[in-house]
């Protein structure tokens, strides 16, 4: 019999039926990979009301990233997913013997909180005081005997069901390839050829997804799998914002025309990340796929967001 090192715990078990404790199975620590590709296409045309200014825009972005993730122990309890019907009142099951269990037990936890104070740090004398009440209780009291059943049913643990899988490592790159091109006749414009100003912006670029010049960014995310469901959750993870340089190339007086900074990132278009996937079998591969309306970063205009990713158990 196995009990915590503390009087009120040797106290308990004195009186009570040895009870098994069961620790969760331990799974080995294999591991997995979550891969997720974001997609940004868009191109069109527009002219002003008064065609003072047109545009013409082109976007083929595509960020992909990788996480090398690793399995904890299976546990009964859910992370992510939420509990099913069944799950809900097996849980109430226990808590409520939980309740009787304690209220049943309340005098002797009494009677053992007057030793512990007597005594103090005196092991003998808690010992000695613990043998004495536990020689004074009926252990086939109605009492005792339903203390007995409710501790054994609290103490059912559900079996093993759920799996989290953590990221070790996380790896991602991205390609940024946009352009966009105004005519504005604007009247400043008065003077260069058919009385229109013209500006070009491109962006090509591409690398390495970085934390503050770090690879292996921290982050990701965490994947929970329903083993006897064959389920899984996670929330998508979002790149990094990436750092690129655009070339802008402009004659209309007193406009910018050279290189300068800018950013790349999604994480102000609040997109709803989380993902909830029927794959079977234990997932030990599952893939999906989904779209997003967005707005493109050098343009200003609708663009469409696609997200793939995939999951595969080792």
């Amino acid at each position: 019999m196995i009990c915590e090192r503390s009087f009120l715990g040797c106290a308990l078990a004195a009186c009570l039926a040895p009870l098994t404790c069961l620790a969760g199975p331990s799974a080995p620590k294999s591991t997995a990979t979550l891969t997720v590709e974001y997609e940004i296409s868009g191109a069109g045309a527009w002219k002003s009301q008064d065609r003072v200014l047109e545009r013409e825009w082109r976007v083929a972005d595509r960020y992909a990233l990788s996480a090398r993730m690793q399995a904890r122990a299976a546990s009964g309890f859910p992370a992510l997913h939420g509990m099913d019907a069944q799950q809900q009142a097996s849980e109430g099951q226990r808590n409520a013997a939980a309740q009787r269990a304690a209220q049943d037990m309340a005098p002797m936890m009494d009677d053992a909180m007057k030793i512990a104070e007597r005594c103090g740090e005196d092991e003998a004398c808690l010992m000695r005081e613990a043998m004495k009440m536990a020689e004074g209780v009926d252990t086939n009291s109605a009492a005792m005997r339903g203390a007995r059943a409710d501790v054994a049913t609290a103490s059912q643990m559900p079996k093993d069901r759920y799996q989290l899988f953590e990221p070790l490592t996380v790896s991602g790159r991205f390609d940024i390839d946009e352009s966009l091109k105004e005519a504005d006749r604007d009247p400043i414009c008065g003077n260069r050829p058919a009385a229109t100003c013209h500006r070009q912006v491109t962006v090509r670029q591409s690398g390495e997804i970085t934390l503050e010049g770090k690879s292996n960014p921290p982050g990701g995310s965490i994947v929970e799998v329903d083993l006897q469901g064959g389920s899984l959750r996670f929330a998508l993870p979002l790149p990094y914002p990436v750092a690129v340089r655009e070339t802008v190339s402009s004659d209309k007086p007193d406009s910018f025309s050279g290189e300068r900074e800018s950013y790349r990132f999604l994480t102000d278009q609040r997109l709803d990340l989380e993902v909830s996937h029927a794959c079977g079998d234990g997932c030990r591969a599952a893939r999906g796929s989904r779209s997003y309306e967005i707005v493109d970063q050098i343009s200003g205009q609708p663009a469409q967001l696609t997200v793939s990713w995939r999951f595969q158990r080792e």
